[in-house]
């Protein structure tokens, strides 16, 4: 049966200058940011929906403070799982003016990576890693790294997804001086989607 595929959308390896008008007094024109980051949102939705459609089994392994716990997971609680790398995506207005973006080659592993980095200690996400094939410009992995620090609880995060093999989101937490808790998830299916990787 032919399945297509969705699309991946390649990488952006400029960034495009902010452009407009300096305000002066009595000039209301705003001025438009036209920088442009990696969509992570659209290629996390794209790998979710063409494991849906290709009706893979999902897993999820959980090993919270040492103990370990596994289940099959159905695709509600998959789409639960991914949906916490929307809300680290950082391309929206609003929030990429925080961030900026390095890109770097590898020889030796063949790829290119655009990293996001800020200076702001208080932006939930720190730090976000995008590495792409650098003969097909398809996304290989994304790395996010997130801290927050609330009322006397600090949260660390980190969020690894391996194109369509699976994911990581490995959480620890510290509340004053008594508590902590470690927690890691992998989350996996069987890996013959890989045969499916095509340049669009």
């Amino acid at each position: 049966m032919k399945i297509s595929l969705f699309p991946v959308y390649l990488f952006v390896l400029c960034l495009f200058a902010c452009s407009g008008k300096q305000k002066t007094p009595g000039n209301n024109t705003s001025t438009t940011d036209t920088t442009k980051f990696y969509p992570i949102s659209d290629f996390i939705r794209s790998q979710v929906d063409y494991l849906i459609q290709m009706k893979k089994p999902v897993t999820l392994v959980r090993i919270r403070n040492g103990v370990k716990d596994s289940a099959q997971i159905d695709y509600p609680q998959l789409q639960l799982l991914a949906d916490g790398f929307l809300t680290k995506d950082i391309a929206g207005d609003g929030v990429k003016q925080g961030y900026r973006e390095s890109v770097f080659q590898d020889g030796d592993t063949h790829s290119i990576t655009l990293s996001y980095s800020t200076s702001n200690t208080q932006l939930p996400v720190q730090g976000v890693d995008v590495l792409l094939d650098e003969n097909t410009r398809l996304v290989k992995r994304i790395f996010i790294r997130a801290q927050q620090n609330k009322n006397d609880t600090l949260t660390i995060e980190q969020y690894s997804w391996n194109a369509f093999k699976g994911f990581q989101i490995n959480r620890y937490i510290t509340y004053g001086k008594d508590y902590r808790m470690e927690e890691r998830n992998s989350i996996s299916w069987p890996d013959s989607l890989s045969i499916q990787r095509k340049k669009p």
